[in-house]
C-alpha cells in the first residue's frame, strides 16, 4: 500500500504541482478580495430597513405616476390650446385612464401637500407638476 501512495504521489510532474499550488494561491486571495469588498459594503449606511426600502419603492411609484397627469396635462393643451385650470382626475380624467394611485393612500393622486399628492402650477414656460414624496418633491417637466 505504501508503495501505491509513493506512485501516486510521483507521478505528477513537479511543474503541475506548481501551477496547481500557485492556483490554489490565486484562489483564496480572490475569495479573500471578494469577502473583504463584500463586507465594506455592509457599513451602516449601506444597510437599510425594510420600511425604508418600502418608502424608496413608493417614492418611485409616485414619481412614475406622476408622469401619467402630466400626459394628460399636455393631451388637455394640445386638444383644447390653453392649460387646464387645474391638473385633477375632473379635469384631466378622460385623457388619463386608469388614473393613478397614490402609493401611500392607494386611492386616486390628488392635488394636496399630502404624500403622493402633487401640486399643479402654470407658469411662464408652460407649467410645473411637483408630487411630494417621503423626505422630498420631485418636480416634472
Amino acid at each position: 500500500m505504501d508503495a501505491t501512495r509513493e506512485r501516486t504521489r510521483t507521478s505528477l510532474p513537479a511543474s503541475t504541482l506548481r501551477r496547481a499550488s500557485a492556483l490554489a494561491f490565486v484562489i483564496v486571495v480572490l475569495a479573500a478580495a471578494a469577502m473583504a469588498i463584500g463586507l465594506g459594503g455592509c457599513g451602516d449606511s449601506a444597510v437599510t430597513s425594510p420600511a425604508a426600502q418600502i418608502d424608496l419603492a413608493k417614492n418611485v411609484a409616485a414619481k412614475t405616476e406622476i408622469l401619467a397627469v402630466e400626459t394628460g396635462v399636455r393631451a388637455y393643451q394640445a386638444m383644447n390650446g390653453t392649460l387646464p385650470a387645474d391638473a385633477s382626475q375632473a379635469t384631466l380624467g378622460q385623457f388619463v385612464s386608469p388614473w393613478p394611485k397614490n402609493p401611500w393612500t392607494g386611492g386616486p393622486m390628488q392635488p394636496g401637500a399630502g404624500k403622493g399628492d402633487y401640486s399643479y402650477a402654470q407658469t411662464n414656460s408652460g407649467f410645473s407638476l411637483t408630487v411630494h414624496l417621503d423626505g422630498e418633491d420631485y418636480t416634472r417637466p
